[in-house]
């Protein structure tokens, strides 16, 4: 009986911290010119269940918040941010953390990560953008 509590327990608390990045990439819809920033507030909420509950539950906010962002937010982009590079960058730390020990290669692996997934997010935006329909201001993309 104890162990269904737990697993109950774990479940609500994973369902009020999707609403809670849910929340968070909404106000990054509000204000646009931080939407990176609640991108990456919405990691935070992900890496601090990792560390309190487990991968299980890191990765059953991960992916209900990614879906009902993609489906609920009206601007796209902080969706795609959270989807594409801060969402799953937790787990993948704990991962490369556990594997690499000399700090340098460990810092040079995160960097590498992070700047390939967030220049292919760039470019496939900047390339895919109207398919997908998401459409920018010309002095935006000028800006480039």
């Amino acid at each position: 009986m104890k162990k269904m509590n737990l697993h109950t327990k774990h479940l609500a608390i994973a369902a009020m911290l999707c609403a809670v990045c849910c929340v968070i990439l909404s106000l990054g819809t509000i204000l646009e010119s931080l939407d990176l920033t609640f991108a990456a507030l919405s990691a935070l909420i992900i890496w601090i269940a990792l560390l309190e509950f487990g991968k299980k539950t890191a990765w059953g906010i991960y992916f209900p918040t990614a879906i009902i962002s993609f489906l609920l937010l009206p601007s796209k982009f902080p969706a795609l941010f959270f989807t594409f590079v801060t969402g799953w960058y937790p787990m993948l730390k704990l991962f490369i953390t556990k594997k690499i020990k000399t700090k340098t290669l460990l810092w040079t692996v995160k960097i590498i990560v992070f700047n390939l997934v967030s220049l292919s997010l760039i470019f496939g935006v900047e390339f895919f953008g109207e398919a997908l329909g998401l459409v920018f201001d010309e002095e935006m993309t000028n800006a480039w």
